[in-house]
């Protein structure tokens, strides 16, 4: 396999040394030039080419994310600029243009909206998902408050997947890479009644040892097994209306998100004799599994329904989408990553949330021939999401914390689209939002004969439930003006705001002491965005955008202990509003087809994202050479490095976390006859500077490179592809996942150096 790795290597540098000759030849080669494709998008809820939008949108069909080596959501980091996918547990929390979150809560929600066929995914543990038969992706940047409302104050990631249509068609995929990766994927759509009746049905199969290593034995300490299958049935009763019906499961085993290493060896464990502590970051793949405990049996399991209605009334289209879904996720998470002997639990989270959704939404979009048009809609969910249970363990306390929060929410919402002349168009838009909130939980002392895995409460009549209510509102307009200054580029300017809604402490387990739940507001923030998008000659489109962002009330997850004064104490959240920013940046992204063979996309993001008011930041500073009355929270500790203190700072002009200042990618793609077939090689360069991950930068991701690469090989007339691929083939180590607490700095890597062959069918 080494030499696998290798030749991948090679020949993408090839690919790269061809770009540049061909980008040479280019000005020479004129007559080669062909235009590039267009792609369509839906972020104005109708279907509009992507250059016709006044909106930052960087979107991809799924041809181009399996070339770049695409497979779930948290890869399109490297493609996308402005994204950054990162994960806490099994918490995926997305980042746009520095707008994100670091709060991890059941019954929570991220800031950057996710929809897969047009339903939005509420609970924050349903992020990362695989994509087996993508049609395309958008990412929406900026704040989407009119179209897609709450907690779309970052954006949003629209993944479409592919639909049944009146001919036989489908492919089916196999794949095997490093650490025994075994992938499967198939899609098929068979007509059933011609221009009537189809039926498409996509599954995925993976089996792979994972990436970790067990400290203690040396063996696999994560392995990943994923499933997925999705059928839709299409039906057209007339020729102007179309009824999709969906339904979907899917179970991710993913043990990665369960562990992670110490960084500068800073734990808690080394309060308790006998423990077995990690090399650390020298070591990032190497993680501890207590033998005593589970071995990271951490998923992710979602299933549900859809039903997508689109008439053709009248001079436009009325749409309904309506979905019930249920996302169940398991985690356990030796937090202090170090191994005890017998009898001991350092720290270690035992955590289940269940959230389950019903939405629907209803709008129309019209098609008039004057020069003006309109969208108008409704939006509805009724949602309910919580620990069931949230189990925690120290040698000093063991507790189960259920809790349960219910969500319900209504909103209006309408844009307006008026031609003033060929060239110019004004668009204005308004959603009016309402939401409640209740929550119920409780905590419950376990006994002494707790035991390990989903625990034992022997002490749960002893829970006293506790709970409140609030509800929201907000309104969010959206102003455009758009400007044509040839018939395929337009230069745009709009003003956008957002909020992201407002959410209980889902882990509380007593009231304020003016009686009140812990909670934080909504955040709100103002948009002002200006850009060009469009094709400056047949060969190659522009998309630049600069922007500015008043973001106030943002919400913030600090960390308290129970009991004060234990070594191995539970580090439960909480929240506030604790800060405002102001952020400033720009986009870049180009595609070019220089020749028939050669296709060159690129990506910058410039981003200048800080913290304008934020006192009382709450950090974690590990206890080495500090005074004992320096820890707050743990008093009595020796000065040695054993985990952290919780204490504040001001964070007031400081970077934002997860906010690189700049990020570039480069996809080249090389395409010619072969052997009687079509080679394809193509290679993917990301660059980021460093990354916050804490409000002081104490814990921070350095400047890196990645390089992904992919060669492919069609027979003519066959269906047939054969591939060899690499990612991250400088075998970087990145910070993926950060969870810094009073039991230590907790530090997750993303893949080291991944190859592999596979092989697709077409028909």
């Amino acid at each position: 396999m080494r030499k696998s790795k290798v030749a991948v290597v090679l020949l993408s540098s090839a690919a790269f040394w061809s770009a540049a000759a061909l980008a040479r030849a280019a000005a020479a080669d004129a007559g080669d030039s062909t235009s590039v494709g267009e792609i369509i998008v839906t972020a104005q809820r109708r279907e509009e080419k992507l250059r016709d939008v006044p909106l930052s949108i960087s979107a991809f069909t799924g041809q181009q994310l399996q070339d770049a080596g695409i497979r779930d959501t948290l890869s399109l980091t490297s493609t996308t600029p402005g994204l950054k996918m990162d994960r806490v547990g099994g918490f995926t929390l997305p980042s746009i243009r520095g707008v994100t979150t670091q709060v991890t809560s059941a019954g929570g929600d991220t800031n950057v909206a996710i929809y897969v066929d047009g339903v939005y995914q509420p609970p924050a543990n349903s992020g990362t998902f695989d994509i087996p038969d993508i049609e395309r992706v958008e990412v929406l940047k900026g704040p989407q408050g009119t179209l897609f409302g709450r907690n779309a104050t970052g954006g949003a990631i629209q993944v479409f997947t592919r639909e049944p249509g009146n001919d036989l068609a489908g492919s089916v995929t196999a794949s095997y890479g490093r650490f025994d990766d075994l992938l499967l994927k198939g899609f098929v759509s068979v007509p059933l009644v011609k221009d009537k009746a189809a039926l498409s049905v996509a599954g995925l199969y993976e089996e792979s040892d994972g990436y970790l290593t067990n400290f203690l034995t040396g063996g696999h300490a994560a392995p990943v097994s994923s499933r997925l299958l999705r059928a839709k049935l299409m039906l057209r009763p007339t020729e102007d209306v179309k009824i999709l019906l969906i339904g979907f499961y899917s179970k991710r085993i993913d043990g990665t998100n369960a562990f992670s290493t110490m960084l500068n060896g800073n734990t808690v464990g080394r309060t308790i004799p006998g423990s077995i502590l990690l090399p650390g970051e020298s070591h990032p793949y190497q993680v501890a599994v207590n033998p005593n405990r589970s071995q990271g049996d951490s998923w992710n399991k979602n299933y549900g329904f859809a039903g997508n209605l689109s008439w053709d009334v009248g001079p436009g289209t009325f749409k309904s989408i309506t979905s019930w879904a249920k996302y169940i996720a398991q985690g356990f998470n030796d937090a202090d990553n170090s191994i005890q002997p017998p009898g001991f639990f350092g720290l270690y989270y035992d955590a289940q949330t269940t959230d389950r959704a019903f939405t629907e939404e209803v709008s129309y979009a019209s098609a008039l021939d004057g020069p003006l048009n309109f969208v108008v809609g409704a939006f509805y969910i009724d949602q309910w999401g919580g620990w069931t249970p949230l189990n925690v363990l120290t040698d000093a306390f063991k507790g189960s914390i259920r809790a349960r929060t219910n969500i319900e929410a209504y909103a209006g919402f309408g844009e307006v689209y008026f031609n003033l002349t060929d060239q110019l168009q004004l668009i204005g838009g308004l959603r009016y939002s309402w939401e409640k909130r209740d929550l119920t939980s409780s905590l419950a002392v376990l006994g002494t004969g707790t035991v390990i895995g989903h625990l034992t409460p022997e002490a749960r009549g002893a829970a006293q439930p506790i709970g409140a209510t609030k509800s929201w509102d907000s309104v969010t307009p959206r102003v455009s003006v758009k400007y044509a200054v040839t018939p395929t580029a337009n230069v745009y300017a709009t003003y956008t705001q957002g909020f992201k809604s407002g959410i209980f402490q889902s882990s509380a387990t007593s009231l304020q002491a003016d009686g009140s739940l812990p909670l934080a507001n909504p955040e709100k923030i103002k948009s002002y965005e200006v850009g060009f998008k469009g094709r400056l000659h047949d060969f190659l489109d522009v998309n630049l955008s600069a922007y500015h962002y008043n973001y106030k009330d943002v919400q913030v997850n600090s960390y308290t202990c129970i009991p004060a004064g234990s070594p191995t104490c539970v580090n439960l959240s909480i929240l506030t509003n604790a800060a405002s920013a102001r952020i400033n940046g720009l986009d870049f992204d180009a595609t070019a087809r220089f020749t028939r063979e050669f296709t060159l996309r690129t990506g910058v993001s410039v981003l200048d994202a800080k913290y304008k008011d934020f006192k009382g930041a709450p950090i974690a500073r590990p206890r080495t050479n500090l005074p004992p009355a320096a820890c707050a929270s743990v008093v009595g500790l020796p000065p040695t490095n054993t985990g952290n203190c919780n204490t504040f700072i001001d964070a007031s002009g400081n970077r934002m976390i997860r906010a690189p200042k700049f990020t570039i990618n480069v996809t080249p793609t090389y395409r010619t006859d072969f052997a009687g077939g079509e080679l394809l090689l193509t290679s993917t360069v990301y660059h980021t500077s460093p990354v916050n991950f804490t409000f002081d930068g104490r814990i921070s991701q350095k400047a890196y490179t990645t390089v992904d690469g992919r060669i492919s090989w069609s027979p003519h007339d066959s269906g047939l592809t054969l591939a060899v691929y690499g990612q991250n083939i400088t075998n970087v180590k990145r910070i993926q996942t950060v969870f810094s607490t009073d039991a230590g700095d907790a530090v997750g890597y993303a893949p080291p150096d991944t190859y592999g062959v596979e092989a697709t069918y077409r028909f």
